[in-house]
């Protein structure tokens, strides 16, 4: 498995972390 893209979330409070990983996931092609 490749990675294509990091997200860091450190240092965020939640829910933050959970709705940055969403959208980033929606953004990326599936594949």
């Amino acid at each position: 498995m490749k990675v294509k893209e990091v997200l860091d979330v450190k240092g965020l409070a939640c829910p933050m972390p959970i709705v940055k990983t969403k959208k980033a996931m929606e953004a990326l092609q599936s594949g």
